[in-house]
This record gives structure tokens, sequence and C-alpha cells, in this order.
């Protein structure tokens, strides 16, 4: 039904609705013979077409012109023969139509269809913000699902025989990082009409709750009052680093699952993982693992490269020269690729401390004076990849003296040889960085080839491994 059509039919039957309230007014005055009920019959069906106008907004049968047409000829009638059955008939009649009319127009309504996971991800392929994946297609299909069953969850939960209801399954999301498990559990909530719904960073979510369990002195109060029940919650790179965290999130999780809600997470590791190396009661892990069973559905999502990186560019790889926008640029991706909150405090090398820009899980970010201009051996290159899948470093100069260039070179091999990432910002091009004077020296350092290595680092050939 066109947009015309619609405000045509609404103002005919609000029309209609007053002539009804017209001769209602007439009745009761005394003006026309007819019995009280008949004054009463009038006004109801005035009432019923003028409150129930509206809904024919969403109208699109055609039917509709044919029931208008219907109460318009029975109003004429009703209006031009005075006697008593014309009156007793018609008015009947006349609010019959009105239901009839009302009830098609809601039952036919067009009705926008949310946008589902599926539009959400089409949708970000289309803009090329990622690519498109068999992998994450799958997961997409059971998140869809899960927003489905939780929707319909939803409406039944304010039922009298809610506390009958079984709420669905949720997920637990994990894989190698940069998957685009956070980007998923994002668009699910983002396309999920409900206002029962909660997002939380991990970390962000336990600062939240031991202030909230301080404030209350009672960890259970504090636990409902953060969500409500049977909601939709996602809790976005859960990282347990501690005993009293994990027993926290554990207890957490108890409390939240008994309440009825829909738990999603996403994490780097597997349940089993989670609580590798942490001690925590063996009974709560087993109450855990036996409610995670229950209560979710653990689905593993590994591409095989680096979601993240789809946003960088090679102009982010390896930026030159440095200028203002180097720093802020730097710092993006650091931001980007970190895994947990960022840091700045000195990290410890097989012993001893070394001091960088900042670090998280994932990513540390060190200039090249602090990485290749003091005493790093090669051993300590190697731990430091072995910690660190994604390198940063700032500040390359053009190199011209040999100890500098040769930890540099040592960096970028076991970087090389590993396949992990490494992101560069320097005052040159590759093909300048080392100075030509140092080949002359006799070195065996061959730095052509460390330009090599950098250069396909830096491309998109590059086989880039996450573990």
């Amino acid at each position: 039904m066109s947009l015309l059509w619609r405000r045509g039919a609404i103002a005919s039957l609000i029309a209609l609705g007053l002539v009804a309230f017209l001769a209602a007014a007439f009745l009761f005055a005394g003006r026309l013979h007819a019995s009280p009920s008949l004054a009463f019959s009038w006004l109801s069906c005035g009432v019923v077409l003028c409150v129930a106008a509206p809904l024919l907004f969403d109208g699109r049968k055609f039917s509709h012109a044919l029931i208008f047409s219907t109460i318009a000829v029975l109003v004429a009638l009703s209006l031009t023969e005075a006697s008593p059955p014309v009156w007793f008939y018609s008015a009947p009649v006349f609010a019959l139509s009105a239901c009839v009319c009302t009830a098609v127009a809601w039952i036919t309504r067009e009705r926008q269809p949310d946008p589902t996971l599926a539009d959400y991800y089409d949708a970000a392929v289309k803009a090329r913000r990622i690519r498109d994946n068999a992998a994450q297609r799958e997961i997409v299909d059971t998140l869809d699902d899960l927003r489905t069953a939780f929707r319909r969850y939803e409406r039944r939960r304010r039922m009298p025989w809610a506390f009958l209801l079984k709420p669905p399954p949720g997920v637990y999301l994990h894989g190698p990082a940069g998957q685009g498990k956070s980007f998923l559990l994002d668009g699910m909530f983002d396309t999920t009409p409900s206002r029962a719904k909660h997002r939380y960073h991990f970390h962000d979510l336990v600062a939240e709750l031991s202030d909230a369990a301080h404030e209350h002195a009672n960890f259970r109060r504090a636990a409902k009052g953060m969500v409500d029940r049977a909601s939709l919650v996602m809790i976005d790179e859960v990282n347990v680093l501690d005993p009293a965290t994990a027993l926290m999130y554990v207890r957490l999780m108890h409390i939240w699952w008994r309440m009825g809600c829909v738990v999603c997470i996403s994490s780097n590791q597997s349940p089993q993982q989670l609580f590798k190396g942490i001690a925590v009661p063996a009974k709560e892990l087993e109450l855990f693992f036996a409610s995670l069973e229950k209560n979710t559905q653990v689905d593993r999502l590994d591409v095989g490269e680096d979601y993240r990186l789809q946003k960088l560019g090679a102009q982010d790889l390896y930026q030159y020269p440095i200028t203002e926008a180097t720093e802020q640029r730097t710092k993006a991706i650091v931001e980007l690729l970190a895994e947990s909150p960022l840091e700045n405090t000195p990290i410890q090398i097989n012993g001893r401390q070394f001091s960088n820009r900042l670090h998280a899980a994932g990513v540390a970010w060190f200039d090249f004076k602090e990485l290749c201009e003091t005493a790093m051996s090669y051993r300590d290159y190697l731990s430091l990849v072995e910690m660190f899948p994604n390198l940063v470093v700032s500040n390359v100069p053009r190199m011209l003296d040999e100890d500098p260039a040769r930890r540099f070179a040592w960096l970028v091999e076991i970087f090389y040889d590993r396949r992990k990432r490494l992101i560069l910002s320097a005052q040159v091009p590759i093909n300048e960085l080392f100075a030509p004077e140092l080949s002359s020296r006799g070195t065996d350092m061959d730095f052509v080839k460390i330009q090599s290595r950098l250069i396909e680092m830096q491309s998109s050939e590059y086989d880039y491994t996450l573990v």
C-alpha cells in the first residue's frame, strides 16, 4: 500500500469516526428517535475508528478499500434512514467492519525486518573492512541462530511461566589473536534489538565487579546488580592472570547463568587453557566446566591470518620518513594489536629488565636505541620473539655502526625465521638502512639479504603465523 493511500485511508477512517460521534450526539440529545443502546453503539464505533485508525498506516492490503466502502455505505444509510431497523442493523455491522479493518491492518502490516548478523557481515565485506572467510561465515550462522533464539526467549521471559523457560546456550568463542572474534560478537550485540543486553571487556568487567563488591560488601549482590535477569551479556577477550581474578570470574559466571543470562565469551584460550598454571580450587573448576558445558557452545575460530592486520597497509608496516603523524599512527597500531591493557613497565628478559614504550599481551613497542643500542644478545631476541608475536620498533636510523646494525640484523632474521610480525618506523627507505661502508668492512653479515627479508615481511605474501 502506497504512502498516499495509507494517509487517505487513515483520514477517511477518522472522518467516519467523527460522523459516528456526531450521530451519537444527536441520539443522546433526543433529536432522533432511537433506543439509548443505539447511541452507545455509535459512540463505541467512533472510539474504535479514531483510536484504531493509526494502525492502518502499516496496512498493505487492497481489501481495505472494500471495507472502507462498506463502512461508508452503512454510515450513509444510517444517516438518511430514520427507521429503527436500519439503525439497529447498520450500527453493529459498522462496529464489526471497523474491528475487521483494524485486525486486517495489524496482521498484514509491513514489517521492516531487523538486520541479521549475516547482513552486518556482508556490509563489512562490501565496504572492504574485512575479507570474506568461510570459517567466519560458520560462526556468523551460529551467532545468528543464537540471536534468533534469544529474541524468542526474551519475548517469553515476561510470561507468568517464565521460570520454567530454559535460556538458549551462549557461545564461548576462542582461537588465535586477530581472527575476528570481537568483531563478530560486537556485530551480534549491535544487531540484537534488546534493552536487556550488556557488553564488557574482561579487564573492565573485573575492575567494575571489584568496585561494586567493595561498595555493597556482598559479591552476589554486586554481580546481580551489573546485569538484568535473563539478559544477553558479551564478555570480550577473557584472559585470567591470577588466582583471585580466576575465582571471581568463575563465581560470577555461576551467578549470571543462574539468573538465566545468555553469556557470550571471546578468548584467545580454550576453556581448558584458561586456568592453566593458575591455582584455583579443583571443586570450583569442576563446577565451572560442568556449567560451561551446559550453558555455552564452545567454538574455535582460526582463519589462518591475523584479521586485525587486514586494517594495516604496507605504509603502516614500514613507515618512513618519520613525521609528526608517525608517533600517533604507531601508537594506534600498538593499540590495535594489543590483547590486554597496555603498560609501560620494564620487560624482564632472561633475568634482566629492559625499558620499552608500551607492551601488552601480543605486542611490544620499543625504540631502536632501547632494542639495538643496548647490550642485547641473540638469545635475548629469541626470548623476545617467544613473548611477543608482534614487535614494533620506532625511530630506526640509517645504520653506520656495526654493533647496532648486527643486532638489528639478528632481530630481523629471528622474526623472519619464526614468521612473526615486525613493524618499523624509520628515517630512510629499506634499501638505505645500512650504510655501504658496513659491508666493505669485511663483516660476516649479509645486509643485502636482511633488506630483502624486510621487504618480504612488509608484503602481503609474507606467511605470518599466529602461534
